[in-house]
């Protein structure tokens, strides 16, 4: 039937249990090119009944993580918690990835079988629905609602573009009244890592390919930092301190300027950050905002998704140290200014260049 609805271009069907012998098996047989879901465990044993059917992981992962969150509590995901070691929960059941670890073995799965396309990431973002309560949108994302990357979302990153060195060290270095161990881990696709903590090396490790490095380490304010080496060269880093109380807000906008249509937005995000600019990850703050001039607020967010207050009211508190103002562009030229404060710290503001087409094209920008 579709075959004769669109006879123009190949077909695909994605589904799980795609080794089932019943209407699903029925289905692929049908099919230019399969789709698999999960079930990475099967691709060897599908592809040698059928080597002549290309396919691609249709949906994989599938990793349930609140972004900076690793401390279990019954509302938030954890994908690595601060307190044990991780390891594999997927050996051969093929399921969801439940851990960091499994993340690694999934896409490596479909990495190392050159019979497989690619894969499709679940999810790139999180959305509204598809989980339980007190969480109001589900957190399959490696980007929360937001937008703000999870600790997932660096490492596909870094095992997606292995042209580019890259190291990411987690979790925060921010705990309060904590006292004894830690599980310091590190993302990378370099070749080596080392662990220097207040200063001092752990020494340097060989990474897996696909792999998360670990070290158990005994929890003191100050500085964890991991630096990534290839052909024993240190190429990349990256660095954790220990914050201090909330001193300012810091805003970063996606966009300089803007075409005044009325439609075009920009996304503005806020940061919570010490007297030093390290982002504070425990001590979150409820910001008000406002627009002026050439442009409106549209509404606000921070990722939280057990946070119920409503996305259009001019208030929200920061999660984990962040939050974020959606700005629409004025049907005319100006200058809209956003404005985020809150009490006891001096109001932070920036600025939007608000342009017609025609400016923007005689000044080469509309970014």
């Amino acid at each position: 039937r579709v075959r004769a609805l669109d006879p123009s271009r190949p077909v695909t069907f994605a589904g799980n249990n795609f080794l089932d012998n019943g209407t699903r098996g029925v289905c692929w047989q049908q099919v230019d090119l399969e789709g698999r879901n999960y079930g990475w465990n099967a691709y060897d044993a599908e592809h040698a009944r059928r080597p002549e059917h290309p396919a691609l992981s249709s949906e994989f992962s599938a990793l349930r993580e609140t972004r900076d969150t690793y401390c279990a509590d019954g509302r938030y995901s954890v994908a690595a918690p601060r307190d044990a070691a991780i390891c594999t929960t997927t050996p051969t059941d093929g399921g969801l990835a439940k851990n960091l670890r499994d993340l690694a073995v999934h896409w490596k799965a479909i990495a190392e079988r050159p019979f497989m396309a690619g894969g499709f990431l679940w999810a790139l973002m999180d959305f509204r629905g598809e989980n339980g309560w007190p969480r109001l949108h589900s957190d399959f994302g490696v980007l929360d609602l937001c937008g703000f990357p999870k600790d997932s979302a660096h490492a596909m990153r870094a095992w997606w573009r292995p042209e580019t060195a890259q190291v990411h060290l987690l979790p925060h270095w921010t705990w309060p009244d904590h006292e004894g161990l830690i599980q310091v881990r590190a993302v990378t696709n370099c070749e080596e890592i080392e662990l220097r903590v207040n200063g001092i090396s752990r020494g340097r490790q060989d990474t897996r390919e696909y792999g998360l490095t670990e070290w158990p380490v005994m929890y003191a304010p100050g500085r964890i930092e991991a630096i990534g080496y290839r052909n024993g060269v240190a190429v990349a880093c990256d660095t954790k301190r220990t914050s201090g109380a909330p001193a300012r807000i810091e805003l970063m906008a996606d966009r300089k300027t803007l075409i005044g249509n009325g439609r075009d937005v920009v996304c503005v995000a806020a940061s919570l950050v010490d007297a030093d600019g390290t982002v504070v990850p425990h001590d979150d703050r409820v910001l008000t905002w406002r627009a002026r001039g050439a442009g409106r607020l549209l509404g606000l967010g921070n990722g939280d998704p057990c946070d119920g207050t409503p996305d259009t009211s001019p208030t929200r508190g920061t999660f984990r140290g962040r939050c974020l103002a959606v700005c629409e562009a004025a049907p005319s030229e100006g200058i809209l200014e956003i404005e985020a404060e809150c009490d006891g710290m001096t109001p932070a503001t920036i600025r939007v260049s608000v342009l017609t087409i025609d400016s923007a094209s005689h000044s080469g920008s509309c970014t």
